[in-house]
């Protein structure tokens, strides 16, 4: 399968690594190549991950460093997002629709 970013997705690694850099400039660029790496591995075997209800139907997560990799299979494609590990900041973002999480969007 392939691994897919949006364009959404795109912009929170930049943001993941700004704030990263802020202390550390090359552990920033080094955490978003592993991030990478990571959703690569996942992609070759996306169904091997647990499913995340609390984010909606379909979506499943990796927990990477302070981060959750969140991700819906599709097809022949695994669409990749990131979020702060909800656990360590008790807020949950929910996406009630698989179009909803690709685009990143709360539905109306």
């Amino acid at each position: 399968m392939s691994c897919i970013f949006t364009a959404r997705s795109e912009e929170d690694l930049e943001q993941i690594a700004d704030y990263i850099a802020i202390d550390n400039p090359m552990r920033a660029i080094s955490f978003v190549q592993e991030i990478r790496k990571r959703c690569e591995r996942i992609a070759d075997v996306p169904r091997g991950y647990a499913l995340a209800p609390e984010y909606g139907d379909d979506i499943r997560k990796v927990s990477f460093g302070n981060y959750l990799i969140l991700y819906i299979v599709q097809e022949e494609d695994v669409i990749m997002g990131f979020r702060r590990d909800t656990r360590k900041t008790g807020h949950v973002v929910n996406f009630c629709c698989g179009t909803c999480f690709i685009d990143l969007l709360t539905c109306p």
